[in-house]
């Protein structure tokens, strides 16, 4: 019997929009500290349009999740072009 993936799976429904597609969404993955003097900084996502902001500090995986899912609804939405 096949085993499942998330592939698959996936393609079982119909794709919600997130904010990954929009060219407004920003990620930054921080920097690590070198020493007591520059201790570095953590990760921050959001929307160039202020819909949403959060920081890696206290965010859990299922805050972020209801960010990125924003975009469903989000007047502001607009896709990224990609290159063919």
């Amino acid at each position: 019997m096949p085993r499942s993936t998330c592939a698959s799976t996936a393609m079982l429904t119909e794709p919600q929009r997130t904010c990954i597609e929009c060219r407004f969404w920003e990620f930054d993955g921080g920097s690590p500290g070198y020493s007591e003097w520059t201790p570095g900084w953590g990760w921050r996502s959001g929307c160039m349009k202020g819909v949403w902001k959060l920081d890696g500090e206290g965010t859990s995986t299922d805050e972020f999740r209801r960010m990125l899912e924003a975009a469903a609804g989000c007047d502001e939405f607009e896709a990224v072009r990609h290159a063919d």
